[in-house]
């Protein structure tokens, strides 16, 4: 009969080999895949290139802390400006759910956020990314989405979407909103940019069980991060270019340009009448 204490040993060696195994495929797996997956997911999700810089872990039994720096999202081709970034931000995963399709998520802090909107003419470098992410909640509520973005050669598979994500508490400190609109006829050119407080969410319910792909996550914070920035920035922005910058963003385009196309014949409108009346005037009310 085996003594006790071979019998204890044997299963201790094994947690212990587990243990090791799970911490140095945490340092060297975790950074490289989980950057490949929020670049490639976010790329998928914005439809523009997205960088990561530097990524650590930390791995633990039962939680793994990932820590990303200088996260960027690119603006479309054309633009002056990335579109969004964030200095760093942090996230505790489940150790277990590394391994597995859904991730686990408990708080994601994100810190010294920039979101920048350029409005020139009728261009606009949110605009399409907004278009991107509705096309993917669209297609995303198709009955069998799901099962044809698991096939292999898909173009959902083959962009990227990344793992699905369980999200519980977010919470977004340091944000910053620009906003610079030119090149609109009858609106006066602005650049500002302003602080705003910070957002705290909890969507642990939204996310359910299955979890969140990296477009659901990335449409919900650029959201409120849009919402948030277009509320900071009234007071410090006429109101009505406010107003036309969210039509643009909501697909008005064309309503931005009629708008600005009557709000410049009024001017001329008036314009031509002071000339008629001044006219007048130098030849005697004739």
């Amino acid at each position: 009969m085996k003594s006790p204490f071979k019998l204890l040993l044997k299963p201790l060696v094994i947690v212990g080999l587990g243990v090791l195994a799970l911490f140095v495929a945490g340092i060297f797996s975790v950074p490289p895949a989980a950057k490949s997956a929020i670049e490639r997911g976010s790329a998928f999700a914005f439809g523009v290139p997205a960088t990561l810089g530097s990524i650590n872990a930390s791995p633990g039994l039962s939680t793994t802390t990932l820590g990303f720096s200088d996260y960027e999202v690119q603006s479309p081709e054309g633009f002056e400006a990335p579109l969004l970034t964030f200095g760093r931000f942090e996230v505790g995963v489940g150790t277990r759910s590394l391994v597995g399709p859904v991730k686990d998520l408990g708080v994601l802090e994100i810190q010294d956020v920039e979101l920048t909107i350029l409005q020139d003419g009728l261009r606009s470098n949110l605009a399409p990314v907004i278009e991107q992410i509705r096309s993917l909640a669209a297609r995303s509520g198709q009955t069998g989405s799901d099962e044809q973005a698991s096939e292999p050669g898909s173009s959902e598979s083959a962009g990227g979407p990344g793992p699905r994500i369980r999200v519980g508490r977010v919470n977004i400190s340091g944000i910053r909103a620009r906003l610079k609109v030119d090149g609109i006829p009858g609106v006066k050119p602005v650049d500002e940019t302003v602080e705003l407080p910070a957002l705290q969410r909890d969507w642990t319910d939204a996310s359910g069980e299955d979890g969140f792909t990296v477009a659901d996550l990335g449409a919900r914070l650029l959201e409120d991060l849009e919402i948030s920035a277009l509320d900071g920035l009234r007071g410090q922005v006429p109101d009505e270019v406010i107003d036309l910058v969210e039509k643009g963003l909501q697909g008005g385009m064309d309503q931005i340009l009629d708008q600005a196309t009557e709000a410049l014949q009024g001017e001329l409108g008036e314009q031509a009448g002071e000339l008629l009346d001044l006219g007048k005037g130098l030849l005697g009310g004739r």
